[in-house]
């Protein structure tokens, strides 16, 4: 005997399970494409307790399976594209009509049996989540050489300290809740970048989703931040985000970059090779030139796979050497995802005082590295070759430089240097593409 509604509770769903082919046939025998048959079911049950439709859902690794896109790896520049209905194109779909009790959902039931392209699969009871369960899914994100990621409605306040910074970010707010390998990257990058300079006057964070890297940004004392997002939708989210995190004077948020005459600092853009490639000129143009007491900005590109590096890197190091001339590339690498980091190749003649430190890092024989600090690099390293610099790198001739960054003192050479030793060997590799 059926249960009634009474008798169930007030907290549950019911799920009818459906497999629709690609044309249903109504009981009248008119021929519905499934969009058809959805609005068809609105009519019928909407003001009978139909609740929504789950239309179902294909993954990317699926659709790249069927060949309806070319790789599993995927990430959207805005909003999906209006065309893109991978359920669509499939054959048959798995669907869910969702009633708010038992005898409305028996009733659909019973109707849809029997019709062409439509199979009842089953009927079943479905506890109702709470409002926020989903926020259960939710929880602080190390990011090592950065700091930590809290969701928006934790307790606390954002800071930056020895010990990293802190961001709160609303994860239902645009891509970027710090989970991706891309977002990550960047965070690390920009971390590196701004412990290791001058202050950050202006940066420009291009596609910015959540607003993450600029609000970091703007926690790592970057005193003027640009949010450029082209989805208008998520606009009030970055601005929630940026006041969460208290730089809400600090954060701008803009659909288009302005026209402007002033570059940025830096430059950092987190989306998608194609995307990246469109606005070359444009990213590149927005990086500022180098001035008589500075070396000129720096770019900072991910969502690069590795089959597109070569192309991103040939594309933009040559729109910025026509601009800044030479670059250093900088690449790091988390999973199958890439940042790209475009830096001045040198910097312009500042007080010998001021100019003296230099850390640098040797690879020795037996394939370890070496960090160390010093303010006559190639005394240092004919000392190195003579084995009479260090007991480690004695036993281990000869030695290579792979890795040397400029310091504008001792103290802060000492700092780096121990940063670069705390880091993994794989990341200390990394550091060597510099060179």
């Amino acid at each position: 005997m059926a249960e009634s509604d009474s008798d169930a509770s007030a907290a549950d769903v019911w799920g009818v399970e459906l497999s629709l082919g690609s044309m249903i046939e109504s009981p009248t025998g008119e021929p519905l494409d499934r969009d058809g048959f959805f609005e068809w079911l609105w009519e019928q049950h909407g003001g009978d307790g139909l609740a929504g439709i789950d239309e179902g859902a294909i993954s990317t690794s699926e659709a790249a399976a069927l060949g309806l896109t070319q790789s599993a790896l995927l990430i959207d520049a805005a909003a999906a594209p209006a065309d893109r209905d991978w359920v669509g194109s499939l054959e048959s779909a798995a669907v869910t009509c969702w009633f708010l009790g038992e005898s409305a959902a028996e009733t659909a039931a019973a109707q849809l049996r029997g019709l062409a392209g439509c199979r009842v699969l089953s009927v079943r009871r479905q506890p109702r989540v709470a409002p926020d369960d989903w926020k259960r899914a939710f929880g602080p994100i190390e990011v090592p050489g950065f700091g930590r990621i809290l969701p928006a409605w934790e307790p606390g306040t954002a800071s930056t300290s020895a010990d990293g910074t802190m961001i709160f970010i609303d994860p239902g707010a645009g891509f970027g809740t710090g989970l991706h390998d891309t977002t990550q990257l960047c965070l690390k990058g920009l971390a590196e970048r701004m412990q290791n300079s001058r202050p950050i006057d202006r940066l420009l964070d291009f596609g910015s989703g959540s607003g993450i890297l600029g609000i970091a940004a703007a926690l790592l004392g970057a005193r003027a931040v640009l949010s450029v997002e082209i989805d208008p939708l998520v606009h009030a989210a970055i601005r929630a985000n940026a006041e969460r995190n208290g730089v809400a004077e600090q954060v701008t948020v803009l659909r288009n970059t302005p026209v402007d005459t002033a570059g940025y600092d830096i430059v950092v853009a987190n989306i998608v090779a194609p995307v990246l490639l469109d606005h070359a000129e444009d990213l590149c143009s927005r990086v500022r030139g180098p001035a008589a007491d500075a070396a000129g900005g720096c770019l900072m590109l991910s969502g690069i796979l590795t089959g597109e590096i070569d192309k991103v890197v040939d594309r933009f190091s040559s729109l910025l050497r026509s601009r800044l001339g030479e670059s250093a590339v900088i690449r790091t690498t988390s999973g199958a995802w890439h940042c790209i980091r475009f830096e001045p190749a040198s910097s312009p003649a500042r007080p010998a005082a001021e100019s003296d430190w230099l850390v640098y890092l040797l690879q020795c024989r037996d394939g370890s590295l070496y960090t160390g600090i010093t303010n006559d690099l190639p005394k240092r390293l004919e000392a190195h070759a003579a084995g009479k610099a260090s007991r480690y790198t004695r036993s281990r001739l000869p030695v290579t430089l792979v890795y040397v960054e400029p310091q504008p003192t001792k103290s802060l050479a000492l700092r780096r240097e121990a940063a670069i030793k705390s880091l993994p060997r794989a990341d200390k590799l990394q550091l060597a593409a510099r060179v």
